[in-house]
């Protein structure tokens, strides 16, 4: 299976780099997401996951270091925390990882939401404001 990896662009529209490694399972999602079609951008990052669960079943640990999204990515950041959360109720082993400053509050509240919503443990990895 193919490793899978985006480089961030931020022009009008933010995209985020991603990095999905099929031989360690770690994954992560850096930069922020801000994107005009976040289904689109995202659906790669969906299949490839369902591809790895299905084929490689290994441990998953996904790293999320975003920290501004718009509605529409936040959508699809719950199907991907939804399909992880699929994998662990099946037997696999998954971690997913927050990054966060601190002091950010409204981040820490969406992150608490995506818990909420999803039902999926998330742990929250608290980072010190340069």
């Amino acid at each position: 299976m193919e490793n899978y990896n985006i480089k961030a662009i931020k022009e009008f529209y933010y995209k985020p780099e991603i990095i999905l490694d099929a031989e360690t399972g770690k994954c992560s999602i850096t930069g922020d997401s801000y994107l005009e079609d976040p289904l689109k951008f995202y659906l790669p990052v969906i299949e490839w996951l369902k591809k790895y669960i299905a084929e490689i079943k290994r441990p998953i640990e996904f790293n999320f270091k975003v920290e501004y999204f718009n509605t529409s990515s936040f959508r699809s950041f719950i199907d991907i925390i939804t399909i992880l959360k699929e994998y662990k109720d099946n037997g696999g082993a998954v971690i997913i990882n927050w990054y966060v400053e601190e002091d950010d509050e409204d981040l820490k509240e969406d992150i608490e939401d995506f818990v909420l919503r999803t039902n999926m443990e998330i742990n929250q990895v608290i980072i010190k404001p340069e």
